[in-house]
């Protein structure tokens, strides 16, 4: 129920901030005892369904007051072992067919996760339980930027344009040292993007202590969680999107399952631990292959309970989940924390099957590097496991440039030391791919970042003129002889 009243207002968000405390001291033996969210009252502002309009970062800061609040009482009151351990990966269906088998742990302990997990899916799975405020029926992009992921934003951004998408960007940062203020009051705004700063959602009025900062790999989920749209495609700084994505968001596979999540080139190597904790039966290693999250599209109406318990196993990832999903594997991170959320709820999502392709080049030292993997457009996949059709020809959706990074500052000298020449291969094979020159037009648009901006410098870079003249030598050498 909303109440207007700003007295009535503090007086609530005093009496919440009072009733957390007090669970810090009797909720000692916590969630299996202390079921203080229970008697936590509807702050201003909040309703239990979604708002139609977009939260403030007060109202986002209540509902964290309440999010926050059951993901330390969640808590795991265990450790796991501290011993270093790297799964083997093989390439998906390349392996011996066995999942890895790495971490050991006591009975007990196994017990303390699983009750702190379903501890925790059963009050986000209560229907009173607060949501986050986002535009029902919106549509829109959400990454994260700061440091140089913030010129490699821009790029990406840039070429989110040229696909004639219009819709709507969420930028979050860590914090105020993140944040570049001039790069989002001019072109991040004239490019429909709107800067966030996680911080301050969770920092706002003392409404709860966080006690742990989020950072790194944990940033994607809270992003997510709150943004102010409903459905999201989530780009990492690094990731080209090669179509409209409001037009995956009208075809299926999304707009059945509202859940879309892409493989990587590895085969599975979550613990067999993690589905015991989860309660839920453990996949065939063989069935699909481990995530790669530079791309995920969801729909908050369909999965949020999902995407709160993909931001559990972020918020306690450092410490237990991603070592339980990966088992050291490379990449371990959030990549494999959305998959193993729809899973641990049983709930519909499509995972793509459609392989990874890549781009590379030969090195100067001779060998082979490859520098971008092209993930497949999912309305292609679906049709074609749908028609049974497995020759089937599937065009990308979308770039992952993870190789060298699309900021012109740490692209040249990498490139200078490495390749002088097209990393993408031949034109007339990217040509044939795209469409077009795609590696020419993200080259224009670094020099775009790198020599325009009314001479602007970002924090990542010490002289930026220095950058320009470069990353123009670089488009001079590589595309002139070519004109």
């Amino acid at each position: 129920m909303l109440r207007p009243s700003f007295s009535l207002n503090r007086l609530a968000a005093g009496f919440l901030t009072f009733l957390i405390l007090l669970g810090m001291f009797v909720g000692v033996n916590g969630p299996r005892h202390a079921h203080l969210l229970d008697s936590l009252p509807f702050a201003d502002g909040y309703t239990q369904s979604p708002s139609q309009h977009a939260g403030t970062p007060s109202q986002l800061s209540k509902f964290w007051a309440y999010f926050g609040h059951t993901l330390r009482e969640a808590t795991p009151r265990c450790a796991l072992p501290h011993k270093q351990i790297s799964a083997y990966f093989s390439a998906f269906r390349e392996g011996d067919g066995k999942r890895p088998d790495l971490i050991s742990m006591h009975a007990e302990d196994i017990q303390e996760l699983s009750t702190a997990h379903s501890w925790f899916v059963k009050q986000i799975s209560r229907p009173d339980y607060p949501v986050p405020p986002y535009i029902r029926g919106s549509s829109g992009i959400v990454t994260t930027a700061g440091g140089h992921f913030l010129p490699e934003a821009i790029v990406s951004i840039k070429m989110l344009r040229r696909t004639g998408s219009k819709l709507p960007v969420d930028v979050f940062f860590q914090d105020d040292d993140e944040i570049e203020q001039q790069i989002c009051d001019t072109i991040l705004k004239k490019l429909n993007a709107q800067c966030h700063v996680l911080s301050r959602i969770l920092d706002a009025d003392g409404a709860f202590p966080r006690r742990q900062n989020i950072t790194h790999y944990q940033l994607k989920a809270f992003a997510l969680l709150f943004s102010r749209f409903d459905n999201v495609l989530w780009l990492d700084a690094d990731e080209v999107a090669l179509v409209d994505p409001a037009k995956l968001f009208e075809s299926d596979p999304y707009k059945s399952r509202g859940l879309v999540l892409w493989p990587d080139y590895w085969a599975p190597t979550s613990s067999t631990l993690f589905y015991q904790i989860a309660g839920v039966v453990t996949p065939d290693v063989e069935l699909r292959a481990a995530s790669e999250t530079g791309q995920i599209m969801i729909n908050k109406s369909k999965h949020l309970r999902t995407l709160m318990l993909a931001a559990y196993y972020n918020y306690f990832g450092p410490s237990h989940y991603y070592r339980l999903l990966s088992q050291g594997a490379i990449g371990e991170g959030d990549k494999e924390t959305f998959l193993a959320a729809a899973q641990a709820l049983n709930v519909e999502f499509w995972a793509v099957s459609k392989e990874i392709d890549t781009l590379g080049f030969i090195q100067k030292d001779g060998n082979y590097r490859g520098i971008a993997m092209l993930q497949a457009d999912p309305r292609a996949d679906f049709q074609r496991a749908k028609s049974g059709a497995s020759e089937t020809k599937i065009p990308p959706a979308f770039l992952h440039d993870e190789g060298i990074k699309p900021n012109a500052a740490r692209f040249i000298p990498v490139w200078k030391e490495q390749a002088e020449k097209r990393i993408f291969g031949s034109k007339e094979n990217t040509i044939a791919t795209f469409g077009y020159d795609i590696e020419r037009v993200i080259f224009d648009e670094m020099v775009f970042v790198a020599c325009g901006l009314n001479g602007y410098v970002f924090k990542d870079w010490v002289n930026k003129g220095e950058v320009c003249r470069l990353i123009i030598e670089a488009q001079d050498q590589l595309f002139k002889e070519e004109e």
